[in-house]
């Protein structure tokens, strides 16, 4: 049995707290409470033992009360006496404002700092959770039970040592669906998997970043994002994140282990919790907006049109001085917005180099970021100054060193932090990352806050997830974007459609604008695919592989300089995007339509505070007509710009439109 607890309260048992847009966070009798316009949260305080008393949507009135609730978060420490003090806070000086409960639970030689934060606009509440000290057991795991050991003899044991969240289900008719993620996509082009659960008797595991649950006869259902790495790229991971049962849901895999804890303050992996109600479109509404609390949207910063000449496969054996000029009158004759020097621009050339002398990889000097001396041999600031006259942003790629799991970080930091103060350089694509291991996250993540806290705010990060252990999707995603994947026309493995399926698939679960999507120079390598095939970038055409990467954040993965075919149309498109860009990566994407497969209708919805917008893409079908089922009624809408379509209207939430083209896309506002 646990032993009475001390409660130290640093608030007023009714202190109340209210703050601008209706951010409510009070404790109320043995209730702590955190609202805001859209949904309620309910914790019974238990001592500080803080347990899940109910979730209220207020958008539809829907709402959970939990009959038998339980200690929502748990480490075995717990057992002993302990300490806890509650504090209220204002997080409104950061980049999104938010309301912060900060819990301060002293435990023998642990200390735990709990906060659960409600911002503005968001449906959910994001929690986080630190710890020091030591701890009293050896281990926060148990390897669970085989699946064919004696149902009698299981039916009463618990395996959980710890979890980060724990959820009472208290009944057989929830149904779960677990979305996983892949990265290391020079491997796979699946970026997400989906299975469905209904709860059991038995506990069941699942791997995943997202869990959604759901109970049709009530129309609650509530999300869940672990924020941490994939799967086996996660520290201390128990082979699984999510445990459920008729009784509970777990979340497991907190990325720690006791022997692993100092005296310096260690974060455990996040998640958020949310509920959601008004069907599929709304899910996927409030799943992505949620994530959008991480980082707030900045044009100048954010918004780009990136151009990165590794995709023509030269690697860096053009890259010199009069190369990237001439890329930058490419760049400035098309409108591209940034450019992005990728390896081989530095002094110490990778492995990956076309360069025989390329060896680095894992361990690399200072000396070995400066520009190359014969490649650049008047330095950096001619080709920025000269790129800066056209409006363009030069960009530089960048390889941690991973020696004695990063132990260099501070270093790496400095220099990223030197080309931001001396030439202005505030966007860096980050490749090599291998993570898996606490030290390394941890040195990592400094790397990230030195440069963010130095630059005030104004660098991004690419953060690349096309091989080993990285970031994945929902983790360090407060630093920049995820520079999706590899493809090339060289190797035959670039198909618009394909490219197009990965950011729709994944825009169901993650802010679409946090992607960079690629699109290549699709008259190159014409005799690499048969001349039958009609999903051949050639056939597809250049203006619809452009179309196909707008809700995201386009990247040109080619060398500018040698595309001379449909300049022109390049240049009237990016103008036309750019002219709405910052206003859709303000809103929410919501994929509509059909999966991406070459042969379907497929598009997205695009939520905005003034307008809503939409985009339909007509594959290579021979339906030249389509009806879309939208996420709201329309009453006015227009077209834009793309191909002209032949008819179309809207009856409530039906869109009816005709193309007459295969491979055409079309953009139109909706009036509110």
């Amino acid at each position: 049995m646990m032993k009475k607890t001390v409660i130290l309260l640093s608030l007023l048992l009714f202190q109340w707290l209210e703050l601008q847009a209706q951010r409510e966070v009070y404790r109320l009798d043995d209730k702590l409470i955190l609202a805001n316009e859209l949904v309620e949260y309910q914790y019974l305080w238990n001592d500080g033992k803080l347990m899940l008393h109910s979730m209220k949507d207020k958008r539809s009135n829907s709402s959970w009360e939990i009959n038998q609730p339980e200690v929502d978060f748990w480490l075995p420490d717990f057992e002993s006496e302990f300490r806890a003090d509650l504090e209220i806070r204002d997080g409104g000086a950061t980049e999104v404002p938010y309301t912060e409960v900060v819990l301060h639970i002293t435990s023998a030689a642990l200390q735990v700092q709990r906060s659960i934060k409600i911002y503005d606009q968001s449906p959910a509440i994001r929690h986080f959770i630190s710890v020091r000290g030591k701890s009293t057991v050896d281990s926060w795991e148990v390897i669970k039970p085989k699946e064919n050991d004696m149902i009698e003899q299981l039916a009463k044991k618990d395996f959980q040592l710890s979890w980060l969240s724990a959820i009472p289900m208290k009944s057989p008719h929830w149904k779960v669906k677990v979305h996983s993620f892949r990265e290391a996509t020079d491997y796979h082009d699946q970026p997400v998997n989906t299975q469905s659960y209904f709860l059991h008797r038995q506990t069941q595991t699942a791997l995943g970043n997202l869990l959604i649950g759901s109970r049709d006869e009530n129309d609650v259902h509530f999300f869940i994002v672990k924020e941490s790495p994939i799967g086996y790229s996660q520290s201390s991971y128990p082979g699984y994140d999510f445990e459920f049962s008729q009784e509970r849901l777990l979340l497991r895999g907190i990325g720690l282990k006791p022997s692993e804890l100092s005296d310096d303050w260690q974060s455990l992996y996040g998640y958020t919790l949310g509920i959601t109600s008004g069907g599929h479109f709304r899910q996927i509404s409030d799943v992505v907006s949620s994530q959008k609390t991480l980082r707030a949207y900045r044009p100048d910063r954010d918004g780009m049109i990136l151009a990165n000449t590794w995709g023509d496969r030269s690697k860096d054996s053009r890259m010199n001085e009069a190369f990237i000029i001439a890329e930058i009158n490419a760049a400035a004759s098309l409108g591209i917005t940034h450019l992005q020097l990728d390896d081989g621009w530095q002094q110490g050339l990778s492995r990956n180099s076309a360069s025989k002398a390329g060896v680095k990889w894992d361990d690399w000097k200072q000396e070995d970021w400066m520009p190359h001396r014969e490649r650049f041999p008047n330095g950096l600031k001619p080709i920025i100054d000269l790129a800066a006259k056209h409006g363009i942003e030069i960009c530089l790629w960048f390889n941690p060193s991973k020696q004695n799991q990063y132990a260099s970080w501070e270093r790496d930091a400095t220099i990223l932090i030197d080309y931001y103060k001396t030439y202005g350089i505030k966007v860096f694509k980050i490749d090599g990352l291998d993570l898996g291991d606490r030290v390394s996250e941890n040195n990592v993540k400094k790397l990230f806050e030195k440069v963010m806290i130095e630059s005030d705010g104004n660098v991004t990060f690419n953060l690349d997830v096309t091989a080993g252990k990285r970031v994945g999707y929902h983790y360090f995603q407060e630093f920049g974007n995820v520079f999706l994947e590899n493809r090339y026309t060289d190797w035959a493995n670039y198909f618009p459609y394909r490219t197009l399926r990965n950011l729709w698939l994944l825009s169901h679960h993650m802010p679409a604008d946090r992607l960079q999507i690629e699109f290549l120079n699709v008259f190159r390598n014409v005799d690499k695919y048969p001349s039958s095939d009609v999903q051949a970038p050639a056939q597809v055409g250049l203006d619809y592989a452009i179309a196909t990467t707008l809700t995201a954040q386009p990247l040109a993965w080619m060398e500018l300089s040698g595309l001379t075919k449909d300049t022109l149309e390049v240049k009237e498109l990016l103008a036309d995007y750019k002219a709405l860009a910052d206003i859709w990566h303000r809103g929410i994407v919501i994929p509509i339509g059909d999966e991406p497969s070459g042969y379907h209708w497929t598009g997205f919805y695009i939520d905005t505070e003034a307008s809503d917008f939409l985009i339909v893409y007509r594959e290579q079908t021979a339906e030249s007509s389509h009806t879309f089922m939208l996420p709201k009624a329309v009453s006015s809408i227009k077209h834009l710009f793309g191909d002209s379509p032949t008819s179309f209207h809207a009856d409530g939430a039906k869109f009816s439109v005709e193309l007459p083209e295969a491979f055409s896309f079309g953009v139109f506002e909706i009036k509110k």
